[in-house]
């Protein structure tokens, strides 16, 4: 098996172990818990077990196969406060796209609905940068993404007032 051969039998391995943990976390019953979330639990906790001791199983044989051919999965090299923070980015960016003429490609909509909504975004805007700018502050690394040191909160905590 050439390098190629390996590295796309490793990363199809990898997509399967994230389906797996997809389908492990549904089975759980945290997503139909969640507002947005389209998964009514239908499920035993009996049945949930033996799914995944099922999943267990496919790991194993995964693992084996990677082993007979040589091939050792690289590690978690991402860490948790970067990807966390991309991700609140792509949230930022998703409600970035409700602003201004985005809206009205829908169909008209009011000037008091568009400034409740404008201001609802705001809100969370806020909050979600409010929580990258924790992450970066949490991490102790610099701003992973503009490359600037992270905010530092003077000795009263953090940010004071609204904004």
């Amino acid at each position: 098996m050439n390098d190629g051969h390996q590295r796309h039998l490793a990363s199809t391995y990898q997509h399967v172990e994230n389906l797996l943990r997809r389908a492990e976390a549904i089975l759980s019953g945290t997503e139909s818990q969640e507002p947005f979330g389209q998964v009514v639990l239908d499920t035993e906790p009996w049945q949930r077990e033996v799914i995944q001791q099922y999943a267990i199983r496919v790991r194993g044989l995964l693992k084996a196969t990677l082993d007979r051919f040589g091939i050792v999965p690289r590690g978690p090299c991402i860490p948790a406060s970067r990807s966390a923070y991309v991700t609140l980015m792509s949230a930022e960016i998703a409600l970035e796209e409700l602003r201004g003429n985005n809206m009205r490609n829908y169909g008209f909509l009011p000037p008091e609905e568009t400034e409740a909504l404008a201001a609802a975004n705001e809100e969370i805007l806020g909050v979600l940068g409010e929580m990258r700018r924790l992450l970066v502050s949490f991490s102790g690394r610099e701003d992973p993404v503009i490359g600037t040191p992270p905010h530092q909160p003077g000795p009263g905590g953090p940010s004071q007032g609204g904004g």
